[in-house]
């Protein structure tokens, strides 16, 4: 019995290591090429800024992949898109968040808190039970937090990066 399941642990170790050696022959090749690759960077005469300045102005390179723009690194069009979203989206949205809060105080201006006509008549109505009011409340705290933190994952840092720094 004993030497059964010695003899199962062997089988067990032996496959685990020629599928360890066989993974190890599937990878080799990608090290070797990706040393081919820092050989031929080595012996280019262009400097790294030189390459980074062709990047950031969108220049093709060479890739395997055949998609649209495969060969690009840095898209710049979607620079332009983010110039538009801090030029014109974000002022917007800051406008829209105050404009919010202005018509709901101007609302309560206007009309004042609301009143029943005829008073209180004394009999207690049951209309939702707790757990309404409790699903209610739960879903209206995670829809606030959610809104808060869109708000300040986009206007976060035009307003808290003077009180946290310029690191953010």
């Amino acid at each position: 019995m004993l030497t059964l399941t010695l003899n199962k642990s062997l089988r067990r170790m032996f496959a685990l290591l020629v599928l360890c050696m066989g993974l190890g022959l599937v990878t080799s090749p990608v090290y070797a090429a990706d040393e081919q690759s820092s050989q031929q960077q080595a012996k280019s005469k262009s400097s790294d800024a030189d390459l980074w300045r062709a990047v950031k102005a969108g220049e093709p390179g060479y890739s395997t992949d055949k998609g649209l723009e495969a060969d690009v690194l840095i898209n710049v069009a979607g620079n332009e898109g983010k110039a538009l979203r801090n030029t014109y989206l974000k002022p917007a949205i800051g406008l829209a968040v105050i404009g919010v809060f202005g018509a709901f105080l101007v609302f309560y201006l206007v009309n004042g808190p609301s009143k029943l006509s005829k008073g209180f008549s004394g009999k207690m109505v049951l209309r939702w039970s707790k757990s309404d009011l409790w699903l209610h409340w739960i879903m209206a705290i995670s829809c606030l937090t959610l809104m808060v933190t869109g708000i300040v994952i986009m206007l976060g840092r035009h307003f808290l990066a003077p009180y946290v720094g310029e690191g953010i």
